[in-house]
């Protein structure tokens, strides 16, 4: 059965599976120890991406909606980047599928600068 990106549930992601098929080049690698956010806190920002899993979808937290702008509250680097907290958006601490206890991020890949 195919599963659309949008209902995947990422806690199945097998991520060392993943780094096998796609290993980071040494520079990639070397980005990854020493990540730069794209954004900064208090830019606005628009949602070009509202498509959200399963899990996100149940959990019944505030989302970004497509195509709406937002300002940036804080920014917290993940593993993969960065996530975003968003000023107009406030969700409550949870233990979040990591493990860690905190309130849920964005990530910045949903998101674009707007443009003057």
């Amino acid at each position: 059965m195919a599963i659309k990106a949008n209902e995947q549930d990422w806690r199945d992601f097998d991520i060392e599976a993943l780094d096998m098929l796609y290993p980071l080049s040494p520079a990639m690698e070397q980005d990854y120890d020493n990540p730069i956010a794209r954004f900064q806190v208090g830019q606005p920002i628009i949602c070009v991406n509202a498509k959200w899993p399963t899990m996100v979808a149940t959990a019944n937290l505030q989302v970004p909606a497509s195509g709406a702008v937002y300002h940036i509250r804080a920014i917290e680097p993940k593993p993969w980047g960065f996530g975003l907290l968003l000023a107009e958006i406030s969700n409550p601490i949870m233990k979040l599928s990591s493990g860690r206890v905190a309130e849920p991020s964005f990530d910045e890949d949903r998101f674009m600068p707007v443009l003057d």
